[in-house]
């Protein structure tokens, strides 16, 4: 599948020789990159904030002992509906 896009190699390059030239499209590509970067930089800060946010609800249930089961409600054949709930 790679070798497909060098068939594009020398349109690439015209345009991008093509685009530069003309000042007025060159600041428009630059501004297009810029864009590009800071959409980039956001999404990985997202992800990083997201990651830790995920982390840190994770981490204290991981920290907290389960309770005991009770010996009714575990030797009870229907269970909880038998004794209630605590």
């Amino acid at each position: 599948m790679v070798r497909y896009f060098y068939g594009w190699l020398p349109l690439v390059f015209i345009a991008s020789i093509f685009i530069l030239c003309a000042p007025w499209l060159g600041v428009i590509a630059l501004l297009v990159l810029l864009l590009a970067a800071v959409a980039f930089l956001g999404a990985v800060v997202w992800a990083a904030v997201v990651g830790l946010y995920a982390l840190g609800r994770a981490v204290p249930r991981l920290l907290v002992k389960p309770a005991p089961a009770s010996t009714q409600v575990a030797l009870s054949p229907r269970g909880v509906e038998a004794h209630g709930t605590r």
